[in-house]
């Protein structure tokens, strides 16, 4: 591994410990963090930077906040949130989804709505790292395969070492997964590296991956990369999504649906 690529390693680790500090803490000084991380002000000035580029933190008086829309809410909370566009979005999924198909499902509120609209009758086998979307699967009589892994509370997923390793061993027909941000460029997104490093083994072991995104996610980058637009092969959204996006995505040959 080159100098570069150890310094890039070492700048995501450090960002991502910075939002874990502050999802815990709420607002943290700069000389508390600085002190915590073991690092210079000039470095600890660079990464506030960037991290205020991605929409994640901003500046109070001698230290910096997490923006209130990353703080980890109970997935209860997160649920009801843009509920009937993740509910529109969810009835458009359920049409692709064929009997006898292997699908992945990812962890979130989007998906999850998607998996209430599967019905017991499905004859499909279901992958997630979701554990609430797993338990209400095998509620209904649904094949659900689950792998190991490092259970998160606030989000109800399973993430580690354990999990990417599961899903690099299998094949999925097709996945569905839902993230923080889309970005014509910057591609798919998260706020926790650990998620989407899981999220992006289960989009390398899908032959088609769907996304689930309402209007609120597009044109937002988050800290850690999930993958480039040009992995996903179609995007499910709500017609709040600005047209622009809706075009551009289409001109680099990705295909949206727009629920009703």
């Amino acid at each position: 591994m080159g100098l570069k690529m150890k310094e890039s390693l070492s700048k995501i680790r450090r960002k991502e410990q910075i939002i874990e500090i502050l999802i815990y803490t709420g607002k943290r000084s700069k000389k508390e963090l600085i002190e915590r991380l073991k690092i210079s002000p000039t470095t600890l000035e660079k990464d506030i930077k960037e991290l205020e580029e991605e929409g994640l933190v901003y500046k109070i008086w001698g230290g910096i906040s997490l923006k209130d829309e990353f703080s980890i809410l109970p997935f209860e909370k997160r649920e009801i949130i843009n509920i009937q566009e993740k509910q529109i979005i969810a009835r458009e999924a359920v049409k692709l989804i064929n009997p006898g198909e292997s699908i992945g499902l990812s962890a979130g509120s989007t998906v999850y709505e998607l998996a209430k609209q599967i019905s017991s009758g499905s004859n499909i086998k279901v992958v997630t790292y979701g554990v609430n979307t797993a338990y209400l699967l095998i509620s209904k009589g649904i094949e659900v395969i689950i792998p190991g892994g490092v259970y998160k509370d606030s989000t109800y997923a399973l993430i580690g070492d354990t999990t990417i390793e599961f899903l690099r061993k299998i094949h999925l027909d097709k996945c569905f997964l839902s993230v923080n941000g889309i970005d014509l460029d910057y591609g798919l997104s998260e706020v926790d590296i650990h998620e989407a490093v899981v999220l992006s083994a289960m989009i390398d072991a899908s032959s088609e991956v769907i996304a689930l995104m309402d209007y609120t996610k597009f044109g937002r980058r988050k800290l850690a990369t999930v993958c480039k637009p040009e992995d996903i092969d179609l995007i499910i959204t709500d017609n709040k999504t600005p047209q622009v996006y809706i075009e551009g995505f289409k001109e680099r040959g990705i295909k949206v649906i727009l629920g009703k």
